[in-house]
């Protein structure tokens, strides 16, 4: 099927360029344009640098999408982009809708457009690109250039960086996100007119969780009216995220809440099974066990790795998405919707982790009642060059530039003032990070304000959620005694692994706590009791574990525990009184 050549034309200002080229097309569509055309080439020469039909030299008729390409390509390649321009116009006009390179067309007339100072062509032919093959790294790198050459350089990051995510390796795209953040951090970032929060791929709408203009924090008035002095802290954690920010005259970090008046927002995105809505935070989490497939946690194990990796391997088996194997043995994790029409869409790691970021940079903004859009974010003291970059890459996504990573455990002895406390000489400080997902230990030595990590370990597959799974599975195990014969399904367990959550919360304030669920699985409810002396019993392993892992990272340092300074505990997992 091909488009009619009118409508492909609309808005464009060389239509007697065009009518000089005849591709297959019904006489129809040919007779009686010709003169109308004609009259139209005049005025549109006075708008155009395009040459004249005339000096474009044409195939005749019958000429193939494919044949324009290539001489089309010629042109670039001669410096014409004028005349390349025209060309490539005339193929997009006789390609079909489902032309194989309808995308590189569109890409190559963006190219033109912009070498020809036309940033708004530019920036539409690109973004239809994208549209076409969503996966093309070179089409998000189109839409960064004309971003750029328009002065938006917060645009043109996202668009680069979800290029990068896509080709990770590619030299053009890691010098194209350099230039864009040393943009944003010189000030040069325009602000963006739409403040509508879209999804980091584009196509599914984001949902609105709460962002309410009035919602402000305690900053005085004086401190919101715009400047890009700001920065706002993120500790984009594997289950747990959260945002602060140091406003100058505060004198203090405040923690920002979300929309629901919490601390810390769950690291989990989702999308609707009919809708395919997007839900982020506890939005998504408390749908999990009724849309497991569509809902997308633990990114940040996958964040910069390869999907052929060992350890990568067996993090899938603890996901309900599905993940495949991308370009570049890239992990992408794939959702579907009803809404989509059997479309699969699939997302990278650091697009996943943009989400989140997107979600904590609004409520930052609805707190401070002015954009956001400069950032430093924490990573483990493990993650390498790759991981690094691609968590930087998640803050241009989200819109953000991002000014350093900087390790958790440094983090965490700034955040206690421990600088300051031991100014005098030098102390070491031992870290203590157990959090949802992960666990983490550090040794630090602090000198002079200077920190440098003297050792670290730990486990990226111990922390509370492994917590809940041992207490899950022993409920499980009391369940199937009392109902050898009901099956559990996968939904009936995301319930459990929910009660159990809350249950492991209550036990750090009483000694006992009720796991209760009607209609748990074959229509039977459960009801189980749980003592902490019970708990403990169940998770003694885990406990060892990180007490086995404190001996080997001071082994590591050359440290004696007696030499230890401080020790900072870390982690929601922490307040689990052993």
């Amino acid at each position: 099927r091909r488009r009619s050549r009118q409508q492909s034309l609309v808005g464009l200002q060389q239509p007697a360029c065009v009518a000089t080229f005849r591709c297959p097309a019904p006489r129809s569509r040919r007779m009686g344009k010709k003169k109308s055309q004609k009259n139209a080439g005049s005025k549109a020469r006075a708008t155009t640098d395009e040459p004249p039909a005339a000096d474009i030299p044409s195939s005749g008729d019958g000429e193939t999408a494919d044949e324009l390409k290539v001489r089309g390509n010629a042109f670039v390649r001669d410096g014409d982009h004028a005349r390349a321009h025209v060309i490539f116009t005339e193929a997009i006009t006789c390609a079909a809708d489902d032309h194989a390179e309808l995308h590189i067309l569109y890409s190559n007339r963006s190219l033109c457009a912009l070498t020809l100072g036309r940033h708004g062509d530019a920036l539409a032919d690109a973004t239809k690109c994208i549209s076409l093959q969503p996966q093309w790294a070179k089409g998000h790198a189109r839409v960064g250039a004309a971003h750029a050459a328009a002065g938006d350089h917060q645009e043109a990051a996202k668009a680069y960086a979800l290029g990068l995510s896509l080709d990770p390796s590619n030299p053009q795209l890691l010098d194209a996100v350099a230039r864009s953040q040393s943009a944003l951090a010189a000030g040069t970032a325009t602000t963006a007119t739409n403040t509508k929060r879209e999804d980091a791929s584009g196509p599914p709408k984001a949902v609105s969780t709460g962002e309410e203009p009035s919602r402000t924090g305690s900053a005085p008035a004086g401190n919101r009216s715009g400047g890009d002095d700001l920065v706002i802290g993120i500790d984009l954690g594997t289950t747990f995220s959260c945002v602060a920010v140091c406003q100058p005259g505060v004198g203090r970090v405040e923690i920002i809440p979300n929309a629901d008046g919490s601390r810390t927002t769950p690291s989990w995105v989702a999308f609707s099974e009919h809708e395919g809505t997007r839900m982020v935070g506890m939005a998504a989490k408390n749908q999990a066990a009724a849309n497991p497939r569509n809902t997308i946690n633990d990114a940040k194990r996958l964040i910069g790795r390869h999907f052929s990796e060992s350890e990568v391997q067996a993090d899938l088996k603890h996901l309900s998405c599905k993940v495949v194997a991308g370009a570049h043995d890239k992990p992408l994790i794939t959702v579907s919707a009803a809404a989509w029409g059997g479309e699969v869409r699939s997302f990278a790691p650091e697009q996943v982790s943009a989400m989140v970021l997107q979600q904590l940079k609004a409520d930052a903004e609805a707190f401070l009642g002015r954009p956001v859009c400069r950032c430093v974010i924490t990573v483990p003291a493990h993650f390498n060059d790759a991981q690094r970059a691609a968590t930087k890459d998640a803050g241009a996504i989200a819109g953000m530039s991002v000014l350093r990573v900087i390790n958790e455990p440094t983090a965490a002895a700034l955040a206690y003032g421990l600088d300051a406390l031991h100014s005098g000489k030098e102390s070491k400080v031992l870290v203590f990070d157990l959090g949802g997902g992960t666990f983490d230990v550090s040794v630090l030595a602090m000198e002079g304000g200077i920190f440098e990590v003297r050792a670290t370990g730990g486990n990226t597959r111990l922390g509370g959620e492994d917590i809940d799974s041992s207490t899950a599975a022993w409920v499980l195990q009391t369940f199937a005694k009392a109902h050898p014969k009901v099956e559990v399904g996968e939904r009936a367990m995301r319930r459990l692994y929910a009660t159990v959550e809350r249950a492991k919360r209550q036990l750090s304030s009483t000694v006992t706590a009720e796991i209760e669920i009607e209609s748990f699985a074959g229509g039977e409810d459960l009801r189980v009791p749980l003592t902490r002396a019970k708990f403990e019993t169940l998770n003694m392993v885990h406990f060892t574990q990180c007490l086995d892992t404190v001996k080997s990272v001071l082994k590591d340092a050359a440290v004696k525990k007696e030499q230890i300074d401080e020790v900072v505990l870390v982690g929601g997992s922490t307040r689990i009184p052993k």
